[in-house]
């Protein structure tokens, strides 16, 4: 219980502007993870074989 509670007043302290740019921070790095993982997919995919299997 006392955990909960510490944490719920350390998240009142803080501003609406710090809440904001955290969750910034964290959708951006999400969205990175995702490029990555898709430009990893098109360069195994498309770019080493692309014509290839297209003909």
């Amino acid at each position: 219980m006392m955990k909960q509670k510490q944490s719920f007043e350390v998240l009142e302290f803080k501003t609406q502007q710090e809440i904001n740019a955290d969750r910034r921070k964290k959708f951006e790095k999400k969205r990175e993870e995702l490029n990555k993982r898709v430009a990893n997919i098109r360069n195994r995919s498309s770019y080493r074989s692309g014509p290839k299997t297209n003909v």
